[in-house]
C-alpha cells in the first residue's frame, strides 16, 4: 500500500506538469498570433524563434504529463485496495 504522501506527491507532479503544458503552449500561441496580426517579418522570426524553444519544452511537460498521469492512476489503483 502506498503512502498517502506519495500519493500527494504524484498528483502535485502530474498538476504541475500539465500546468507546464498549458502555459507553454499559450505562450507561444500568443507568440504566433501576434505575428498573424502584425505580419511582419520581424514578428515572424519572432514567432519562429519561439516554437524553436518552445517545443523542446511542450515535449518534455508533455512526457512528464503522461508519465505522471500513469502514475496517479497507479497509485490511486494501490489505495483502493
Amino acid at each position: 500500500m502506498r503512502s498517502p504522501r506519495v500519493a500527494s506527491l504524484a498528483r502535485g507532479f502530474a498538476a504541475l506538469s500539465f500546468l507546464g503544458l498549458v502555459l507553454s503552449v499559450s505562450a507561444v500561441a500568443v507568440v504566433a498570433v501576434g505575428a498573424e496580426s502584425v505580419q511582419t517579418w520581424t514578428w515572424y522570426f519572432r514567432m519562429e524563434r519561439a516554437m524553436a524553444l518552445g517545443t523542446p519544452l511542450v515535449l518534455a511537460f508533455a512526457a512528464c504529463s503522461l508519465v505522471a498521469g500513469f502514475v496517479v492512476v497507479w497509485v490511486a489503483g494501490e489505495s483502493d485496495r
